[in-house]
């Protein structure tokens, strides 16, 4: 019988066609980015032994599995929505967008702590990279330079430098 749930099937397709690497659904890595009741929770610990069933399936296709981690910040908010939007401003990420939450400087601390967690918990069931989802507006990309989505407790912004970005610790 095949261990690998439903889940499994589409990433162990791709290396069964030759992909040498295949790259996973953005995991969220903290309850306030669900959005949707289909969403990998990166952020439980019960993930990892599911996540190794797919990383084993991949790796016996001979191919190599990263994890994207994310939260998807101002943009969780909707009718489809788990949790509240979460920004590091009450700028809506499009305008009919629901106002997200104002992230305190607390809170982003702890979200970026989290990331670090979701990080080691995919290293543990044995992805061989992770990658965090900067791109088209989740929480990390729009208080990047020069966006500079900032909340209102944060303190003054330091001088502007190239949009760049460290992974968290793992």
């Amino acid at each position: 019988s095949d261990a690998c749930p439903s889940r499994c099937a589409y990433p162990r397709e791709r290396p069964a066609g030759g992909v040498a690497l295949t790259i996973t659904e953005g995991m969220r890595v903290h309850p306030t980015s669900l959005g949707l009741a289909n969403t990998v929770a990166a952020f439980d610990d019960r993930i990892v032994d599911s996540l190794r069933t797919l990383v084993d399936a991949v790796h016996a296709e001979g191919a190599k599995l990263a994890a994207q981690i994310l939260h998807v910040g101002r943009q969780a908010g909707g009718h489809n929505s788990l949790s509240a939007a979460w920004g590091a401003s009450a700028l809506p990420w499009s305008g009919t967008a629901a106002i997200p939450h104002t992230m305190t400087a607390a809170e982003i601390v702890e979200v970026v702590h989290r990331f670090g967690s979701a990080a080691r918990r995919v290293k543990d069931a044995g992805a061989d990279a992770r990658e965090i989802h900067l791109g088209h507006g989740p929480l990390v990309q729009p208080v990047l330079p020069p966006a500079n989505d900032r909340p209102p407790d944060a303190p003054a912004a330091p001088p502007p430098r190239p949009p760049t970005a460290r992974p968290p610790a793992a």
